[in-house]
Order: C-alpha cells, then structure tokens, then sequence
C-alpha cells in the first residue's frame, strides 16, 4: 500500500497491509509521521515532479 501525501501517516497506521510505504514532500512531516509509526512502514520524502 503506497500513500502519496500520507502526512503523519495515519491512513497506513490504521490500514493492514504486507508492505506500507508513505511519501510526503515535507521533510518534518515525514519525520513526525517515522516518530508516531509502529514500525510497520516506511517513509520517505519526494514528489513525482
């Protein structure tokens, strides 16, 4: 499960899937959302431009 624009993360926090991977283009985002994750994703920072 990709989520573009995943923000803090919450969707893939609440969502079971083998593979979750959140992408933001802010870096602090991105950073808050690895802090409140379980451990179950991934995150990373980028866009599709």
């Amino acid at each position: 499960m990709v989520d573009i624009g995943c923000g803090l993360g919450e969707l893939l926090r609440h969502i079971t899937a083998n593979k979750k991977v959140g992408m933001d283009m802010c870096e602090d985002v991105i950073l808050a959302a690895r802090e409140l994750d379980d451990g179950m994703a991934t995150y990373k920072v980028g866009s599709f431009d």
